[in-house]
């Protein structure tokens, strides 16, 4: 409770006027946003100002706070912005004037469609401000008649914010989503029905799950804007968003009705009943991807590239472990493949590298805040036949050509060294400790070369081996076999310490397994067969599907508590609905 506006004549008034804040957002918690910061002003000075919540708390949205207003003639402007790693990314604001002896709800909705939008006004007269709703800017004066009065009920889907009220379950609404066409020309989307919720997809704004990002539209907004002919139209900036790919399209539940109030949105940031977010499900990080190839975990973030088409519209990309919005480092990429982060130290920038297969070359930019994101690539190294993935060891970028070389390039440049590897067909490439592997696919081997040692064969594979993984002692391989069979394998041989050629099968029978990763004492693997996400004890035991339904899962990652991995997409979609997902280490088995 916060007390305003001594009055200048006490007992002037009947008693002091209360307004109620609410505080409320369709973005998730801390994902998209962590805190917000309240300001109120009267007078054109600042009465309170304050952050929530306070170091050490979690924020809980929604929530209310209650403003005791000893003056109801003053016009009060209130604030509210929310805020995700100390950035700003929604402001509303209302003025308004409280009533006496009444205690008002105002609400202020920190809306994903007023993310980035900033109104002008107000600074030499508070009834001049303006405010977002709905991605435009409105007057943000609120006439006192026009607050009702407020019940606890009304923004805590029936309860009082004890956990008794209920919630909207966005991850189970849209568990089948029903994409509906939108024409980004005219911001209309056809065949939407109004019976039923309907969300904005995002590339990773939003609730999420593993069938992508939503931002649900309140049925206010569905009852306003859907024509007879089943035709809604959206706020233009949604469809200002799309060409950036913040806004993916349109979908529909098939199972729950409209989002309205008084129900906020399922989370463990709600004090509410409801469903819970799984804390061990599948869930998507970045939406709307073309055909992306290549993840490298570093420090807070995913960093992974996108193929593209083929043209110049590939990309080099970055989002937090836990998601959000995606930043965008590098575009008009030829076919970016493998990646690698390089950490200078010393206060310097981090720089992201990657492989150009389209340009037979390596490049780099910087990384980091107030950098500018789109800056020109530096070129790093060429090579005719230059190809797949990156692998850094000790201070030098590794990877393969077509014509038998494997290459090794200083981090802070300089000039390359290829390894001469007569007859070899080196391809996938992995770095551990102090050594690096790769597969000679022509002779079915695998070699390893440590420090400056010459290269010394490690292991026949015995077959047509796909993509390696290695630990501190041992290296891992795929097997793909015949893809919608079951002759598949996930392979390991000790490549450090004793290795006598001997290799050992940890899994078998699966279709068509590919990317591998490893970590601590378990071994993950992706399959294209059944899209899953498949993972066992690095010395074999009995497989377990974590995930599934992944449409051609190209890289994989894992680090103390997910697994992390891309799936390219759908041809019938040209490669552009694939994904960056996640799933705890700790999740069980969802299918045989």
């Amino acid at each position: 409770m916060i007390a305003l506006l001594a009055s200048t004549a006490p007992g002037c008034v009947d008693g002091p006027a209360e307004i109620m804040i609410v505080l409320e957002s369709d973005l998730a918690v801390p994902k998209d946003i962590e805190q917000v910061s309240i300001e109120i002003v009267t007078g054109g000075e600042v009465q309170f100002a304050s952050d929530f919540p306070t170091a050490g708390d979690a924020l809980q949205l929604p929530a209310t706070l209650g403003v005791v207003v000893h003056d109801p003639t003053a016009l009060v402007t209130f604030r509210a912005t929310a805020l995700k790693g100390g950035v700003p990314r929604v402001t509303r604001q209302a003025v308004t004037r409280a009533t006496e002896g009444a205690v008002g709800m105002l609400r202020l909705p920190l809306s994903w469609f007023c993310d980035g939008v900033v109104c002008p006004g107000g600074e030499a007269n508070p009834a001049d401000l303006q405010t977002c709703h709905e991605g435009a800017c409105v007057p943000a004066f609120v006439p006192p008649a026009d607050l009702p009065d407020y019940a606890p009920e009304d923004v805590f889907g029936g309860g009082d914010g004890s956990g008794d009220g209920t919630c909207f379950s966005v991850t189970d609404c849209f568990a089948l989503p029903v994409p509906r066409f939108l024409d980004a020309a005219t911001c209309r989307s056809v065949g939407v029905r109004a019976d039923l919720a309907t969300a904005v997809q995002t590339e990773g704004d939003g609730v999420c799950n593993q069938q992508g990002c939503f931002v649900p539209l309140p049925a206010s907004m569905l009852s306003t804007a859907l024509a007879e002919d089943t035709s809604l139209a959206l706020p233009t900036r949604i469809c200002d968003r799309t060409g950036t790919t913040q806004a993916l399209g349109v979908a529909q539940s098939t199972s729950c009705g409209p989002w309205a109030q008084p129900h906020p949105l399922c989370g463990p940031w709600a004090p509410t009943a409801g469903p819970a977010l799984d804390p061990v499900a599948p869930v998507t990080l970045a939406a709307g991807q073309r055909h992306p190839q290549a993840l490298v975990l570093h420090g807070e973030h995913v960093y992974w590239t996108n193929a593209g088409s083929g043209a110049a519209d590939g990309e080099i990309k970055r989002t937090r472990r836990e998601g959000g919005t995606p930043e965008r480092l590098a575009s008009d990429q030829i076919r970016p493949a493998g990646l690698t982060v390089i950490d200078p130290g010393g206060g310097d920038a981090l720089r992201v590298a990657w492989l150009s297969e389209g340009e037979r070359s390596i490049f780099s930019v910087p990384v980091g805040s107030g950098l500018d994101p789109l800056l020109l690539p530096r070129l790093l190294a060429e090579r005719e036949g230059t190809r797949g993935a990156l692998a850094q060891q000790g201070g030098r970028i590794h990877w393969t050509t077509s014509l038998g070389f494997v290459m090794a390039l200083p981090v802070g440049g300089g000039a390359p060294e290829a390894f001469n590897l007569d007859a070899q067909d080196p391809t996938a490439i992995v770095a551990v400790a102090d050594a690096v592997l790769w597969l000679d696919r022509t002779n079915r081997r695998i070699w390893a070369r440590a420090g400056s040692n010459a290269p010394a064969p490690v292991v026949f594979t015995e077959g047509n081996a796909g993509i390696l993984a290695a630990d501190a002692t041992h290296v891992y391989w795929t097997v793909p076999g015949t893809l919608g069979s079951t002759d598949g394998k996930v392979m390991r041989a000790r490549w450090q310490g004793g290795n006598d050629g001997t290799t050992q099968e940890i899994a078998g029978g699966e279709d068509y397994p590919y990317a591998i990763a490893v970590g601590g004492a378990e071994v993950y693997w992706t399959t294209w067969g059944q899209g899953r996400i498949r993972s066992t004890l690095t010395g074999g035991g009995t497989p377990k599907t974590l995930a599934t339904g992944e449409p051609h899962p190209m890289a994989i990652s894992v680090d103390a508590s997910h697994v992390y991995w891309l799936s390219a997409g759908t041809s019938g979609a040209a490669f552009a609905d694939g994904a960056l997902r996640r799933v705890s280490r700790g999740a069980q088995s969802v299918s045989p």
